[in-house]
């Protein structure tokens, strides 16, 4: 819009990376990570690209891949040039407050993680 009183947010607590991917049956999915850094990668689905979404809906936990008191993970998007048909790749970083102090023990830390979200046929 051009009118600055028609502007609305997408969702509470969204990263500053995020997505929004066409999925099957013509809605769109705002894929994030709540709060920028926090351990939940969320996805909301609507039926335009801009909106409004529905209610969100937990993909993944990523304290399962950290255990680690001095790691995050952040800026959870889609991928769906790479997805196959039928599903998003979703991928997240993880990273460390103390970098050079856990990197010799923890050389694959700053690499990409993915999960893939599996959509059923006619939802």
């Amino acid at each position: 819009t051009r009118e600055r009183e028609q502007i609305a947010s997408l969702a509470d607590s969204v990263s500053n990376e995020l997505s929004v991917s066409r999925i099957p049956g013509g809605k769109y999915a705002l894929i994030y990570q709540y709060g920028g850094i926090f351990p939940k990668i969320y996805m909301k689905i609507g039926a335009t690209p801009y909106g409004p979404f529905g209610e969100k809906i937990e993909l993944w936990d990523t304290t399962k891949d950290i255990n680690h008191p001095d790691l995050f993970t952040y800026n959870a998007k889609a991928h769906p040039a790479i997805s196959e048909e039928g599903e998003l790749l979703v991928s997240y970083n993880v990273n460390s407050f103390k970098f050079f102090d856990v990197i010799g023990d923890m050389p694959n830390l700053y690499r990409p993680r993915f999960i893939r979200v599996k959509f059923q046929p006619g939802n």
